[in-house]
């Protein structure tokens, strides 16, 4: 996904963010999220009661495995 494409959900309640594909272990994810809102697992689970959509974990993931659903 787009920088720009990123940047018009960033704080859009509307959206969604997906584990999709094979997570790799990295968890850049985590330690980017400043919210606590994705837990270090196998793949990492987004507990979206706590996610502000702010996107830090989507720009992280080097292998694109958090996407935006909409």
């Amino acid at each position: 996904m787009k920088s720009g494409e990123v940047e018009k959900f960033k704080f859009n309640n509307n959206v969604y963010l997906a584990v999709i594909g094979k997570c790799s272990g990295c968890y850049s994810c985590v330690n980017v999220c400043q919210e606590k809102a994705i837990k270090e697992r196998t793949p990492p689970v987004i507990d979206h009661s706590q996610c502000t959509r702010c996107m830090k974990c989507v720009e992280a993931c080097p292998r694109n495995i958090i996407q935006i659903v909409y």
